[in-house]
């Protein structure tokens, strides 16, 4: 479960960012998470819960924005939305393409006081 890990992270990096604001209690910290990063949420919010016990963010909820995938062709540079790193290209079937949104894992902002 790696997403304990990345709980504690964020947890770290909220409590240096509200101590860097002169605050000393979190409130929400709002995340954005691509569809693709390979973030599970629930275990994310549940490992949160348990990290940020007796710590600034100990009441603070966790506001996450999912980001769709997004790819572009290889073959014939289209555009077009994916649920997984194989989907074929809907316009000309081919596999090759790159991911351009949907594997983003980043705190947006920590609001504390």
């Amino acid at each position: 479960m790696h997403e304990l890990s990345i709980a504690t992270h964020i947890l770290e990096l909220a409590e240096e960012e509200a101590r860097k604001a002169g605050c000393t209690k979190i409130l929400d910290i709002e995340l954005e998470i691509g569809a693709l990063a390979g973030v599970q949420q629930d275990a994310l919010c549940f490992g949160f819960e348990a990290v940020s016990k007796n710590s600034m963010a100990e009441l603070a909820t966790l506001t996450i924005i999912t980001r769709q995938g997004q790819a572009k062709c290889s073959g014939c540079n289209a555009s077009f939305p994916v649920q997984s790193f194989f989907e074929p290209c809907p316009h000309c079937a081919t596999i090759l393409h790159t991911i351009e949104q949907g594997e983003e894992l980043h705190m947006v902002a920590v609001n504390a006081e």
